[in-house]
């Protein structure tokens, strides 16, 4: 744990329900919300994925603590990502 006897309970991954354009960036974060109610930013340290992983590409921005979703194909509704994020075995997920 990161806050001494508190556990992670949940992770928060912003913003919630986004719609990009074709070629453009949206950048994520990771909130770890703990037993004790403290947050602490989970961004850099978390894994990431998109499921299916056909419409958007994960990257991390140059060193910076943030992950970008860059869409490759315009947004519809038969085109929805889910974004996960996931440290020590929690998981937080946005559309």
């Amino acid at each position: 744990t990161i806050n001494g006897a508190a556990t992670l309970q949940s992770i928060e991954v912003s913003p919630g329900n986004s719609s990009i354009a074709e070629s453009t960036k949206l950048v994520v974060t990771a909130t770890g919300v703990y037993s004790d109610k403290t947050t602490v930013d989970l961004t850099d340290d978390a894994s990431w994925t998109a499921s299916p992983g056909t419409y958007i590409t994960m990257e991390r921005s140059n060193g910076s603590n943030s992950i970008q979703a860059t869409a490759t194909a315009a947004a519809g509704a038969d085109r929805t990502e889910v974004i996960t994020a996931t440290y020590s075995g929690v998981s937080g997920s946005t559309t």
